[in-house]
């Protein structure tokens, strides 16, 4: 993440003289997906792997993976977005690329798969450290709550409402 003098040198040199020819973008998103019908599937084990799977599809894809947790039914995915990456870009390769991990390695023979949507939300600089605290505390934000609390809860003070989006 970027400082702030960082951010305030990257943009002068980008408007200098006029250059615009290059592109600078500060953009974080976080994704949330489940597994089909909620199925309590990645045990422990399944998801340390399921997460390294994750980081290595985010590198290739050329994504910066931030923060990658969950537990038994869905995953959280924080990434520093670069501006020639689409979201459904990401979720639809990371989405992918796991699904075959879990289909032919994690638990081979079964009939994995994810539910279709995901969910995405912007997350503002300010709010990165708090949003990755929260999804490497997953496990024990899911001892007390559910689905949409939390994801109404990564920053109380900062975060916009969010409504019932197919993820509870």
């Amino acid at each position: 993440m970027l400082r702030r003098s960082q951010l305030k040198q990257a943009v002068e040199l980008w408007m200098r003289e006029g250059d615009v020819s290059r592109v600078y973008g500060e953009v974080y998103v976080h994704l949330v997906w489940a597994t089909k019908g909620r199925e309590p599937v990645l045990l422990p084990d399944v998801r340390r792997r399921l997460y390294e799977v994750i980081r290595r599809q985010c590198t290739t894809i050329g994504v910066d993976p931030l923060a990658v947790g969950g537990v038994e039914d869905h995953v959280h995915l924080l990434v520093s977005l670069p501006t020639t990456v689409t979201i459904a870009e990401i979720a639809r390769r990371v989405k992918g690329a796991t699904s075959h991990f879990m289909s032919h390695e994690a638990i081979p023979g079964k009939n994995f798969e994810w539910q279709k949507g995901y969910g995405v939300f912007t997350i503002h600089r300010n709010s990165v450290e708090s949003v990755r605290r929260y999804i490497d505390r997953q496990e024990e934000h899911h001892r007390k709550q559910s689905l949409l609390r939390d994801l109404e809860i990564v920053a109380p003070e900062e975060a916009p409402q969010v409504e019932a989006c197919g993820l509870g």
